[in-house]
């Protein structure tokens, strides 16, 4: 049921952005921001950011933050982590079907949408695979949440031996490292790697970054808060979440922001159930929000989870879901 909700988005006084490098910017209340123009590499969207390469960026500064924008002064490490052979692997992640994506850009999900349902049966062999998938996803998140650390943390959560993280402050690219190696010694293949040529094993978003930000080797600093996505692929099934955390002492916005967050996701869950609408979900939502500083970015929308990382039911946050039920 998580799934349905992952990229819920809540975005508040803090700018968000979808990008591929982090820069750091030090914002402090409550002067405005003037940002270098933005430096675009050839895989930049235009679309994400329209800007005057001759005109500073300007920023509202709401909050004690670094702003994260889509410059390279942090790289992306450009080796793909390998995964065992033993280790089964989603129809996109085969040799042959990334060979052909680089070449065409043709995506194989694995199913033909005119013959895909992606119901499962209750009491089905389907559904205790699902489960299973849904379990160790859940173990992954909340091992990844250990690996969040500053300089001022004296100890970590959940890591196991044969990983080292620094105590100056882990990097996200550390952090995509050492979900990688907990997910294959699981036997399972982190779903996100070579999704659409996708480079890591998870999508690390940080401070005004929305959803799937890529692991960089820019360290994690007091005041972040950072999400953390992570899919497996266990025995033919995807289990998919997340989760944000707070980065030592985050400003009173930020928190506020991750608090209302997941009040928002627990009210959508309640009103989930057999022959219940889906615009509910939107509905509740909203409710929450009610007298709140917080909006519902309306560019993402929930998804149903299976043999498919990303198939129906299509869960829309602006309530407009018309008559279609929770089977």
């Amino acid at each position: 049921m998580y799934s349905l909700f992952r990229p819920l988005l809540l975005s508040g006084l803090r700018p968000g952005l979808a990008a591929r490098g982090h820069a750091p910017l030090r914002l402090n209340r409550p002067r405005p921001l003037h940002a270098s123009p933005i430096q675009r590499s050839s895989n930049h969207d235009p679309g994400e950011v329209s800007v005057d390469e001759e005109e500073p960026i300007r920023l509202e500064d709401e909050g004690e933050y670094e702003i994260i924008l889509p410059l390279d002064e942090f790289s992306t490490a450009k080796a793909i982590r390998t995964v065992p052979t033993r280790i089964q692997r989603p129809p996109y992640a085969l040799a042959e079907n990334v060979r052909r994506f680089k070449e065409t850009g043709d995506f194989e999900q694995g199913y033909r949408w005119s013959e895909y349902d992606g119901r499962i049966m209750v009491g089905t062999v389907e559904e205790r695979k699902l489960r299973r998938a849904a379990d160790l996803a859940r173990r992954v998140l909340r091992y990844a949440g250990g690996l969040v650390q500053v300089r001022a943390q004296k100890f970590m959560f959940y890591v196991p031996r044969f990983i080292s993280l620094s105590k100056e402050g882990v990097t996200t690219d550390a952090i995509d490292a050492a979900i990688h190696k907990f997910i294959v010694s699981n036997n399972a293949y982190p779903s996100p790697l070579l999704y659409k040529g996708y480079p890591k094993s998870c999508c690390t978003s940080v401070n005004n970054i929305l959803v799937h930000g890529i692991p960089d080797d820019r360290p994690l600093r007091n005041t972040d808060i950072i999400n953390i996505d992570v899919t497996v692929y266990l025995d033919g099934f995807h289990g998919d979440t997340s989760k944000t955390f707070l980065v030592g002492d985050v400003d009173r916005i930020g928190r506020d922001l991750v608090q209302t967050t997941e009040e928002a996701l627990e009210a959508g869950i309640r009103v989930c159930g057999p022959g219940r609408p889906y615009r509910g979900i939107a509905r509740a939502i909203h409710g929450v929000l009610q007298g709140k500083d917080f909006v519902v970015c309306p560019a993402f929308t929930g998804h149903g989870i299976g043999t498919v990382f990303h198939r129906p039911p299509w869960i829309f946050h602006d309530g407009k879901q018309g008559t279609a039920t929770v089977h």
